[in-house]
C-alpha cells in the first residue's frame, strides 16, 4: 500500500509530461480504435488510426501513421490531443486530404472491403 502511495503521483505527473505513458504503464487494453483509413499509390499503402484512450470519451486520443509495405509493425504518432474534442478527427482528415492531394488513393474503413483490411494491417 505504501509503494502505491510513493508510485501513483509520479505517474500522474509523469502522464502529463508525455501523453500516452499512463496508459502505456497500466496497460494498452484501455486503447479503444476509432477512425481510419487506408490510403494507396501503386504497390505502396499507408494507414491513418486515430486512437482513443478512454472508452467512450473523444480524448485524450492519438493519430497514428503505419508505412506497412515498407515498416511492416511500426507506426508513428502525428499528433495528440489530451483535452480538445475533434483534434485528431479533424487532424486526420486534414491528412488523408493532404495525402490524396498527393496522388494517393484513400478510402475510409467503412468503405475498405474486408479482406483488403486485413492483407493492409500488418501489425
Amino acid at each position: 500500500m505504501i509503494l502505491i502511495r510513493k508510485i501513483f503521483p509520479f505517474l500522474i505527473i509523469v502522464s502529463f509530461m508525455f501523453p500516452g505513458f499512463l496508459a502505456d504503464a497500466v496497460g494498452q487494453e484501455s486503447i479503444r480504435q476509432g477512425d481510419k483509413s487506408l490510403c494507396k499509390i501503386g504497390d505502396i499503402m499507408r494507414r491513418v488510426e486515430i486512437q482513443y484512450y478512454e472508452q467512450e470519451k473523444a480524448v485524450p486520443c492519438e493519430v497514428h501513421y503505419y508505412k506497412d509495405t515498407e515498416e511492416p509493425g511500426t507506426d508513428r504518432v502525428l499528433w495528440r490531443a489530451e483535452y480538445e474534442t475533434g483534434f485528431c478527427e479533424n487532424k486526420m482528415t486534414a491528412f488523408v486530404g493532404e495525402l490524396s492531394g498527393l496522388g494517393w488513393y484513400c478510402e475510409s474503413e467503412a468503405d475498405i472491403p474486408p479482406a483488403l483490411q486485413l492483407e493492409g494491417a500488418s501489425e
